[in-house]
């Protein structure tokens, strides 16, 4: 979720770009506030907010629990069968 609370970041959201990009264009600090993390046996997740005076951004990041390991890249986007069922791969 990303709330615009200035009609300069209302702007910078709809020309559109990366949200760093869009924080680095309105020039004031960030904070990063960590909400949440979890572990799960496929995955691990964390949830936070990006802000600063202008815009507040509520990001939730899920990723397989093998990432950073070699066996990720062989079998990717394997771990995920929700997006192996939107882009149509059948890794069986």
């Amino acid at each position: 979720m990303v709330v615009a609370q200035t009609r300069a970041a209302n702007e910078a959201l709809e020309a559109g770009g990366g949200i760093g990009q869009i924080f680095s264009q309105l020039g004031s600090a960030r904070q990063f506030s960590l909400l949440e993390i979890a572990k799960q046996p496929e995955t691990f997740s964390r949830v936070y907010t990006l802000s600063n005076d202008q815009l507040v951004c509520h990001i939730e990041e899920v990723m397989p629990a093998n990432l950073f390991e070699e066996s990720f890249f062989a079998g990717a986007p394997r771990w995920h069968p929700e997006i192996c069922a939107e882009v149509d791969l059948d890794f069986s």
